[in-house]
């Protein structure tokens, strides 16, 4: 009974996770299998969430999301302040098989939605020579930026020092279309071109933000499959691959 009682003076009981689950900074005790997201996918809490944000129900929601095969790619999520998302004022990231989440969330829906679009990216990594393989993604996401680029000059932006070929992210043009134009004006521009005004910060995020709506929004494949008819055909490729 000693050694119960001196257990719990150092460990302490997290309210917002499963009955019985015991957090610890670095670890997570589980005596019941809600927050093991898909089999052998570790989650290390290293920061607490706030009180309000309910990480099992989070996780379970993404369970009833993505198959299984979908996870094949991640071994951890690490959810906890990280350098680069100062340095780079992100909010996750995904990493060599990690998927690192900033325990700075608004609530339940701000958390999903992080989780969700860094397994899209992990999904990416895992098929990158059918998503890239080809040129036929980059090709279709230069020819939409470019037409972007063109309206914004002709409203009066200089985008003289924007590479429209530039595929990788890059702090300038991030922002470029974040701070001098903004996202509420891009997203006007864009809304029949691109799903979300951020697909056009580089070729990573025209692929993720697609497949992130495809699975949450379906409501939104019409548009997807018209307005990037490559980029839908990746989507359903994968699908495919996945027996989906």
């Amino acid at each position: 009974m000693m050694l119960i009682m001196e257990l719990n003076l150092k460990m302490k009981i997290k309210n917002n996770l499963p009955y019985k689950s015991i957090f610890k900074r670095g670890s997570l005790i589980k005596e019941n299998q809600d927050l093991n997201m898909i089999s052998g996918v570790e989650i290390v809490v290293n920061d607490e969430l706030p009180e309000h944000v309910n990480l099992s129900r989070v996780i379970n929601k993404v369970k009833k999301i993505f198959p299984p095969s979908f996870f094949d790619n991640m071994h951890k999520i690490i959810i906890g302040q990280q350098k680069e998302f100062i340095d780079r004022g992100v909010n996750a990231m995904y990493k060599d098989g990690i998927l690192y989440i900033t325990h700075e969330q608004d609530d339940n829906a701000d958390l999903y939605d992080d989780i969700i679009h860094e397994i899209c990216h992990s999904v990416e990594e895992m098929h990158e020579h059918d998503v890239y393989g080809d040129g036929l993604l980059e090709d279709e996401f230069i020819r939409k930026r470019r037409f972007v680029l063109d309206m914004l000059a002709a409203d009066g932006y200089n985008c003289s020092d924007i590479d429209a070929s530039e595929l990788k992210y890059s702090p300038k043009v991030d922002n470029f279309f974040h701070s001098e134009v903004g996202y509420r004006k891009l997203g006007n521009i864009t809304r029949d071109i691109f799903v979300s005004p951020y697909s056009i910060t580089s070729i990573r995020e025209y692929w993720a933000t697609a497949f992130e709506n495809f699975w949450i929004k379906p409501d939104t494949r019409p548009f997807l499959k018209r307005s990037s008819p490559v980029l839908y055909q990746k989507i359903m490729k994968i699908n495919k691959l996945h027996n989906l």
